[in-house]
């Protein structure tokens, strides 16, 4: 058996889990998250972090575990406590009937977890929904750090019949570039009589004239008679522009499964004026539900797309929806077959993970007894590959992979008798890399073990033969070329298998000249998008909000913009894992370039904004759009921006006729000299001092009222909160209102794409 590296073995005492197919997943912020009784654990992997890193945890692995060139992964670790932190709701102490003592609400735990998509939050981070053993719904997000920071709760989905299970669809796919900003994530609650409710997050409450924060009730799915046991949302498809179509999956107590189609459409808003087309979001669900499986009376363990997967103790099912297209379609079965690893070694264990590796076409299913259990060609014709098979991807062969992974990481001796009972599992690259919690149990010993006494270990570990540097290089390719604004994914999660190939020094210095080849390839140019509209209406609240929609839809929706935004976090990590001096400096000359392509863009999308919004601006905001006219008229520019900018220049001069005489000196805060703005990114005086710039405005930074990019460090003047008047952390010449709305639409960073955090 070939020898694989375990890249982590972190240990978690006094922690009880149960096996799940949930109980490990990956949100779109790229953190992983694990579901235990009474805590949610956040873990964010190191590669790709520039911040907080003195907080990373990191095991010490022998040598001969890592395999030498290969290092151990670090984490960022944070959790959600079910007895301090979530505030959750204790029954007993508002009703005093014996069943509410009895039945369990004294001793509240977590049951499921479901991650919205990114970009939801006020911070631009996920939104957790979490079920409580009292069928409770209750929705959290990070307040200043997800990282490492608190996470506190938004509110309890107070629905008239109890939750039993929830799952959080994907954004849809509209097909429309610049991507509307609208969100049109739908959280599925599933209850006991057999209805789905579908729910949507009021996101960027700040936003709203009329702000709330509670969940709105969009539709009501019924999908049979019987208790809801669970829900998973399919990939959505654009089924053509405006309209997107996501299948959604329920499976009932009684072992049957329903499949119903869900359409969002977008509505134009045409009641009050705007900048940019705005849009509501309209959803139809398809009457005639299809019935997969039909009842046997045998619970359903598992359920998980991108083919309809569900499990049954000892069997898989695998359901394709007809179409002239597929191989394959209809509901097929294959039944599992032990593997002998340990006294307990059955198929009839609950199945604790499901994952999808891509390049080899091939699912893979963890038990909870420790087997792993693989299924080749899912597209074209599945197949269980036993343990008899030659190929290193197969049943048989992974099991004993993760058997010795197992002994390797345990600090007593294995035996027959124990069990790497695995809670969960997730695939870390989509191929060959899998990130799992086990607890080493001896079903032979009856003996009470208090939850105190449990203890699991985080591992991260190959598991077969990994991909070849032209399957390194074709990922590479993808994740630059096939990038999808409307998803809302943090780069740090597209880059996430990257990263983990590339933090080999040995790997990079081979790869580094197609890798630079590859990072300074220009991405496929955008289809031109409309410049705003001019604002019809008059200064107010209205306004504000139009103009930050609009922003940020121009901003962050368009598959250009994104694909440079990855250059750069890409660009940058192998710049800081280069082992030589001069292959680092390629790649950041690499980096630059990519900066020096993006920036003028930014700058001719407020220039644009400005000028619709001209009439209306005020001798305070005059400063501010100066400082963005001068930025783009400076040596590098392409000339239409600069013609853009000559235009509106002329434009202001109606408002401020000597606006010459503003000039764009800053002073330095330790002795007052003047600074130019001659750099856009640091300011430097005449006695040497070296301030850092806003990423945003492009103003001296000088107050701890500042956000970091987790990606690249950058740092951007926190944007003030909603209601509030100019904050006194900003500049004179920055207190206009077109500053602070540029400042909230900056959710995440201009130049990476990864989203910011408060440290302080």
């Amino acid at each position: 058996m070939s020898a694989y590296p375990i890249l982590t073995a972190l240990g978690l005492p006094a922690v009880s889990s149960f096996p799940s197919a949930e109980c490990l997943q990956w949100s779109d912020d790229g953190q992983a998250v694990l579901l235990t009784r009474n805590a949610i654990y956040i873990m964010t992997p190191e590669p790709g972090i520039a911040v907080d890193t003195s907080s990373v945890v990191k095991q010490n692995l022998d040598r001969s575990l890592t395999l030498n060139s290969q290092k151990p992964i670090g984490w960022l670790r944070t959790m959600i406590e079910g007895d301090k932190g979530a505030n959750l709701h204790q029954w007993v102490l508002t009703c005093q009937d014996w069943a509410a003592a009895s039945l369990g609400s004294m001793d509240i735990s977590f049951t499921a977890v479901a991650c919205s998509p990114s970009n939801l939050s006020a911070d631009a981070g996920c939104v957790y929904a979490i079920l409580d053993s009292n069928h409770e719904v209750h929705l959290f997000h990070a307040v200043k750090n997800p990282l490492t920071g608190q996470w506190v709760k938004v509110n309890t989905v107070s629905l008239r019949i109890s939750r039993a299970r929830i799952s959080w669809s994907p954004q849809p796919d509209f097909g429309m570039s610049p991507a509307p900003d609208v969100d049109g994530s739908l959280l599925a609650v599933g209850n006991k009589a057999g209805h789905v409710d579908l729910m949507r997050f009021p996101r960027f409450i700040h936003d709203s004239l009329s702000a709330g924060a509670y969940m709105e009730h969009v539709r009501m799915v019924p999908a049979g008679d019987r208790w809801i046991t669970h829900v998973a949302w399919s990939s959505p498809t654009c089924i053509s522009p405006g309209i997107s179509r996501s299948y959604l999956a329920c499976a009932l107590a009684d072992g049957s499964i329903v499949v119903v189609a869900v359409d969002q459409s977008l509505v134009p808003r045409t009641s009050s004026p705007a900048l940019s087309p705005e849009y509501d979001i309209a959803v139809a669900v398809d009457d005639n539900d299809e019935q997969v499986l039909g009842a046997d009376s045998r619970g359903v363990a598992s359920l998980r797309w991108p083919i309809l997967v569900f499990t049954k103790p000892g069997l898989v099912y695998l359901w394709s929806k007809p179409s002239a297209f597929a191989p394959w379609s209809d509901v097929r079965s294959i039944r599992l077959e032990t593997q002998n690893l340990s006294v307990a070694s059955t198929a009839f264990s609950r199945v604790s993970g499901i994952a999808y590796a891509q390049r080899r076409d091939a699912l893979v299913i963890s038990l909870a007894d420790g087997s792993f259990h693989v299924i080749q060609q899912l597209s074209t014709n599945p197949l269980l590959v036993s343990g008899t098979s030659t190929d290193q991807l197969s049943s048989g062969a992974v099991s004993r992979t993760a058997r010795a992974v197992f002994s390797k990481v345990e600090e007593e001796e294995v035996t027959r008798s124990d069990v790497n009972a695995i809670h969960g599992l997730t695939s870390y690259d989509g191929d060959a890399f899998y990130t799992w919690i086990h607890e080493a149990i001896q079903p032979n010993d009856f003996s009470y073990k208090h939850d105190a006494k449990h203890s699991h270990i985080i591992v991260t570990a190959q598991l077969w033969d990994g991909k070849s540097d032209d399957d390194i290089l074709a990922d590479i390719h993808t994740a630059l070329s096939q990038c999808t604004p409307s998803r809302g994914v943090s780069p740090l999660s597209t880059l996430r298998a990257i990263f983990l190939q590339l933090r080999d020094r040995d790997k990079l210095a081979r790869l580094h000249p197609r890798v630079l080849a590859l990072l300074r390839a220009p991405p496929a140019p955008d289809a031109p998008a409309a410049a705003p509209t001019q604002w019809a209406g008059e200064a107010g609240p209205a306004l504000r909000v139009a103009f930050r929609r609009s922003l940020r839809m121009h901003l962050f929706g368009r598959a250009g913009f994104l694909a440079r935004r990855v250059r750069v976090l890409l660009a940058g990590f192998c710049q800081k894992q280069s082992a030589d001096g001069e292959e680092g400096e390629k790649f950041a000359t690499a980096q630059a370039e990519a900066v020096a392509e993006l920036w003028p863009e930014v700058l001719r999308i407020v220039i644009r904004h400005v000028v619709a919004v001209s009439r209306l601006m005020t001798e305070e905001d005059v400063p501010f759009v100066f400082r963005v006219v001068v930025q783009a008229l400076l040596v590098g520019v392409p000339a239409d921006v600069q013609a853009e900018a000559q235009a509106l220049r002329a434009q202001i001069q109606h408002t401020v006729p000597h606006i010459d005489a503003l000039g764009l000196d800053e002073q330095c805060p330790a002795c007052h000299a003047a600074v130019p703005l001659s750099d856009i990114t640091t300011a430097t005086c005449a006695a040497g001092h070296v301030w850092a710039r806003c990423s945003v405005t492009s103003f001296i930074l000088s107050t701890p009222m500042v956000r970091t990019c987790v990606g690249c460090k950058r740092k951007a003047f926190l944007a003030p909160p909603a209601g509030a008047s100019s904050p006194s952390w900003l500049p004179p010449s920055a207190r206009s209102w077109i500053v602070e709305e540029l400042l909230h639409a900056a959710r995440r960073c201009f130049f990476c794409g990864c989203s910011f955090v408060s440290l302080v």
